[in-house]
């Protein structure tokens, strides 16, 4: 599952929204057709919602997570407060039902934000990164293809952080892109009773060269989200 597809044999990501006005409010619509052209319907709530939409810029440094609506005929409207210019490429994460079983699926489409955008350089591989005065260090080493673990330890003014706030099920969450080709890799881990300060997180990334993990958390009521680079 890299999400790098606009389609796979059962379903399809259909928008005519290829482009998206940049710096402004706007609606994002798109729907999820099955192998016979008709908009899906019926979906499974993963990590507290049915769908999951990422705007990724191409240089991997911008991000936004966003939770569209769903109408009645299966058309998704995602409400974007801003985007700077670039090239970026979304991606819908869902799980359909098919039967008495279902999977997870990840679809995506090249969106355009047109203006002059400047390409930002993608920060070196380092353990640890800070976000509006918090400290994530992530360790552990991972092989390209196999599966592996890393931990997510969090601090704020030094001080091991122990009340964190359940987010979409879990206590914090974790995406991965990879720099080069943007595959894409949900790695957030299932919610245990511990609220921090550290966290593990199963991995199998599959390539080699740099990821950029973008890691989602809450706490006193505000959502932070911080990003870091590691390297395979």
């Amino acid at each position: 599952m890299n999400g790098l597809e606009s389609s796979t044999s059962d379903t399809t990501l259909v928008t005519d929204d290829s482009t998206i006005p940049a710096g402004q409010a706007t609606t994002w619509r798109f729907r999820i057709d099955d192998s016979g052209g008709s908009a899906i319907t019926e979906y499974q709530a993963e990590h507290g919602q049915p769908m999951h939409l990422y705007f990724i810029r191409d240089d991997s440094t911008r991000f936004a997570h966003l939770h569209p609506t769903m109408a009645d005929d299966g058309n998704w409207s995602a409400p974007i407060s801003s985007l700077v210019p670039g090239r970026y490429r979304a991606y819908a994460q869902f799980r359909t039902l098919s039967g008495k079983t279902s999977e997870t699926q990840v679809l995506s489409q090249l969106v355009t934000v047109p203006g002059e955008g400047t390409p930002e350089r993608l920060p070196h591989a380092m353990p640890s990164t800070e976000i509006d005065g918090y400290t994530l260090t992530v360790a552990g080493k991972l092989t390209p293809g196999q599966a592996g673990e890393l931990t997510v330890d969090i601090a704020r003014d030094g001080e091991p952080v122990f009340d964190l706030q359940r987010y979409e099920d879990a206590y914090i969450h974790v995406t991965a892109i990879h720099a080069q080709t943007l595959a894409f890799a949900d790695l957030t881990p299932l919610a245990s009773g511990r609220q921090g300060p550290e966290f593990d997180v199963p991995a199998k990334l599959s390539k080699s060269g740099d990821w950029r993990l973008f890691i989602e958390f809450q706490a006193r009521g505000q959502l932070h989200t911080a990003a870091i680079t590691v390297a395979l």
